[in-house]
């Protein structure tokens, strides 16, 4: 995958709020980020990123989404319940065209968003969940065999709660 933090092409950096609210390449910031409403091309038309880690965005713009539309509606259904009252066929008649124009408005841009903040940040689906694995019987996380870094485990271990002897144990049993 490239990224910001290992690309090698001679861009000026983006500011990957600005390219990714305007659906653009978070490399170059000219090239359409989407061939459809929500699909991402395969690479960039301009400067030619592989954008096959964009499919990963996953379900992260969406529930922005969520969130940032249901705030808006719910306060103003709120304000007009209380200050009008009307019948809830009217409620009904304004709130739920109003709630799917509102999600399908921000959904795209949020979700280029995401994708440039992927590759701002070099961010992968699963990426310290390949690191690590759960252990069956305590559900704690323990480092794989091979590939585990040394700040990975810094950090399995903080999480872990293990002691200093006991966790070189495990170290030593898991990492050979």
């Amino acid at each position: 995958m490239q990224n910001s933090l290992h690309d090698t092409a001679l861009y000026p950096p983006q500011n990957p709020v600005s390219a990714g609210l305007r659906c653009r390449c978070p490399r170059c910031g000219e090239g359409r980020l989407f061939r459809g409403f929500l699909t991402p091309r395969l690479a960039c038309t301009a400067c030619g990123l592989d954008l096959a880690f964009a499919a990963e965005s996953g379900d992260g713009p969406a529930v922005f989404v969520i969130m940032i539309v249901g705030f808006i509606v719910v306060g103003l259904v709120l304000a007009v319940e209380l200050a009008y009252a009307p019948p809830i066929w009217l409620h009904l008649l304004l709130w739920l065209p109003l709630t799917v124009i509102l999600g399908l408005g921000v959904l795209r841009p949020l979700k280029g968003l995401m994708i440039a903040m992927q590759y701002r940040n070099d961010a992968a689906e699963g990426k310290l969940m390949r690191m690590a694995r759960t252990k069956p019987e305590t559900g704690r996380l323990i480092p794989r065999r091979c590939g585990a870094d040394a700040s990975c485990l810094k950090m399995l271990k903080r999480h872990t709660g293990l002691t200093n002897a006991r966790w070189h144990k495990l170290i030593e049993h898991w990492c050979q």
